[in-house]
């Protein structure tokens, strides 16, 4: 197992999506080794970086799996402000901005992402995950809120809401109609 000791050396370049990393040392079963010099000339697994002198060999392939470890992946919709978070606590977010198609179906895939939290815990901080997500997807639909709500109140009016707590077991239907 490879634990790296790292900062972060220059800027994360979106366009060509590599982070230029500075391995300061690497620990391998309790022994560290540490990486005395940066030559970014090697591209392993989309991240820049390189060694030139290290007192101990490193294995580069286990090295490279450990570097990647530190990008995690989500492509996924998040709220307008994960990205300055992000930031703040030091990390570098990669971002871009949806197009109306990809919008829409990140919104939906998104909808189903906070439900299943909602399930894991109950959650009400996941209810109000899922509200957001509701009205957004109304204000792509080209609705106000208000406009949606008095949808919601007659839709309650027609056909009630869920106070009564009515479980539909089953309907036997009439042939004669």
């Amino acid at each position: 197992m490879y634990n790296i000791s790292y900062s972060h050396m220059g800027n994360f370049d979106v366009l060509e999506n590599k982070m230029i990393i500075n391995i300061q040392s690497v620990d391998y079963q309790n022994r560290k080794q540490p990486v005395t010099e940066v030559d970014p000339k090697r591209v392993f697994g989309g991240c820049l970086w390189t060694k030139e002198k290290v007192k101990k060999s490193v294995d580069v392939v286990n090295l490279n799996l450990a570097v990647n470890n530190l990008i995690e992946k989500y492509d996924k919709l998040v709220r307008d402000k994960i990205p300055e978070i992000i930031k703040l606590k030091g990390d570098i977010p990669s971002v871009e901005i949806l197009c109306d198609e990809q919008y829409f179906h990140a919104l939906n895939r998104k909808i189903s992402e906070e439900v299943a939290e909602y399930l894991e815990d109950y959650s009400v901080n996941e209810l109000a995950d899922i509200i957001e997500v509701i009205y957004a997807i109304v204000k792509y639909k080209g609705l106000s809120l208000h406009e949606f709500e008095q949808i919601r109140l007659k839709k309650c009016e027609e056909r009630g809401g869920f106070d009564n707590r009515i479980s539909l077991v089953d309907v036997r239907r009439n042939l004669e109609c």
